[in-house]
């Protein structure tokens, strides 16, 4: 099996996939109040029922981050982030055919949750894997992804 040598050139690319790992993640999860209106206005729904979804979403996120950092020391950063992508995708292509407030809160709020906790986990650990020396600036670098879309409200 190929491995990487620390702090070499592929850990800084592990360090950027870490970055756009965490801006997905955080961005889906606060990019709800884009479509919020939307679904209010299709369900015929309060802004309080509706923000159950979003709600939902976030609980599952950092619920499952708990629990997949177990999954992770069994089976490794690749296998975590190639299922929790795949549920993610899943999850979220299964919700635009869907017009019914509980399976939103199924497949966005439950289904996409988990699989944004499987990359949050594996997006926070990922560079503590692969550096030793400068692990402290790359994991910096990684978890400024979490903020990335918020300089983008005001546009």
């Amino acid at each position: 099996m190929w491995t990487m040598s620390e702090d070499s050139c592929m850990a800084w690319l592990v360090c950027m996939g870490a970055f756009l790992t965490l801006a997905g993640v955080i961005g889906i999860d606060n990019s709800f109040g884009i479509v919020i209106e939307v679904i209010i206005t299709q369900f015929n729904s309060s802004t309080a029922r509706v923000s159950w979804i979003q709600s939902t979403h976030s609980t599952f996120i950092f619920l499952f981050a708990f629990i997949s950092s177990v999954v992770l020391k069994k089976y490794g950063l690749r296998i975590i982030i190639l299922s929790g992508t795949i549920i993610c995708c899943i999850s979220y292509i299964i919700c635009a055919f869907f017009k019914n407030y509980v399976m939103l809160i199924i497949f966005y709020g439950i289904a996409g949750g988990v699989g944004s906790g499987l990359l949050f986990t594996a997006g926070n650990i990922a560079c503590f894997r692969y550096f030793k020396t400068y692990e402290t600036l790359a994991s910096g670098i990684a978890m400024s992804g979490t903020g990335f879309f918020d300089n983008f409200e005001s546009i």
